[in-house]
This record gives structure tokens, C-alpha cells and sequence, in this order.
């Protein structure tokens, strides 16, 4: 894992291409494992924790973060100047805890699981069209909401819902082919 200072530590990975895009009705999953060491960010000088995104404002693009009420949230943009938001319940998250992550779009359904547990569901019919913009995590490319905490496992896996429903989440270290994965 990674340990995020919250104050001035971010990784951001340059992605050039297609890789991360996805059509309207094509499916993703997003995972990661994340452990807070605070809920509130004194330091970054914002109310949440962006955990890892892909943001530019105005075009198709994601983003998700902590809140300090402890709900975890997915934003996507819709390719003008909306942002959607997809959100837990308050108290889902807690410091001092490892959970499980994954944002799963299955067609236009998508599911939070926070440890296999779906949290919330929606339809999700937007592409995602984004290839000149790095991905960011342990913070949000256009404001200051660093993470305070670990990060481990991240993984995006584009063309497949690797979850359909409640699902026990994996205790290896995640890879290209594991939990059905193909590369």
C-alpha cells in the first residue's frame, strides 16, 4: 500500500489513449482497498479525500473521494458542465479501518460495494471519453483534497463488471487476471 501524507503526497499516472475510456453502455470496475487515518483533512484545507480521479471540469470524466461524514462518493462528469454524483450513505467509512471498494457499471446498472456489501445502485448511462487527462490518486487534480491515509490494490478494469452482485472481496493482491479479470 501507499501511505498518503494527506498534506503534499499524491502519485499521478499519465495516460495517453483510449485505455480508460468506455462507451455509455459498456462496463467497468473500479477497486481499491483504502484505510483513512482521520476523516477530516486539516492539512489539505478541504472537506473530503479524493482517493483517486480522472477530473477535468466540463468534459467525461470521474472522481472519488471520502466525505467526513464517512459516505463515499462517485462523481462523473456528463461532458458539459453537470457533474453527477453517486453516494452512500453518512457512516459507511471510518478511520482507522480497511475496506474494500468497487464502483461496478454493469450496461447503464452501477453499483458501490463498500467490503462486497452494495451500498448504492443507479443507472449509469454516460461514456467516458477522457484520454489527454492524467489519473490522480491520493488527491484531485483541480482542488487540494489530499488523502490522509493508505491506498492498495487500485485497479480499473474497463470492458467488464467483474462484480454482478454481493461478493466476498479478495484477500490477495489484486492483478491483471484475478476475480475474472482479463488483461
Amino acid at each position: 500500500s501507499v501511505d498518503f501524507n494527506g498534506s503534499n503526497q499524491e502519485l499521478e499516472i499519465d495516460v495517453t489513449g483510449s485505455g480508460l475510456d468506455w462507451g455509455a453502455s459498456e462496463s467497468f470496475t473500479f477497486e481499491c482497498w483504502v484505510k483513512l487515518d482521520t476523516m477530516t483533512n486539516n492539512a489539505s484545507n478541504s472537506s473530503y479525500q479524493t482517493i483517486a480521479g480522472r477530473w477535468l471540469p466540463s468534459n467525461y470524466c470521474w472522481l472519488t473521494d471520502v466525505e467526513p461524514d464517512g459516505s463515499w462518493q462517485w462523481y462523473y462528469g456528463s461532458g458539459s458542465s453537470g457533474i453527477n454524483t453517486a453516494q452512500t450513505a453518512a457512516g459507511v467509512i471510518s478511520a482507522d479501518t480497511w475496506y474494500h471498494l468497487a464502483v461496478v457499471k454493469n450496461g447503464t446498472s452501477a453499483n458501490m460495494y463498500v467490503n462486497g456489501t452494495s451500498q448504492h445502485s443507479w443507472t449509469y448511462n454516460l461514456a467516458m471519453s477522457n484520454n489527454s487527462t492524467a489519473v490522480h490518486i491520493g488527491d484531485s487534480p483541480d482542488t487540494t483534497s489530499r488523502w490522509d491515509g493508505h491506498i492498495s490494490n487500485l485497479r480499473f478494469t474497463v470492458g467488464q463488471a467483474l462484480y454482478t452482485s454481493n461478493f466476498t472481496p479478495p484477500t490477495s493482491p489484486l492483478t491483471t487476471t484475478s476475480q475474472g479479470a482479463t488483461a
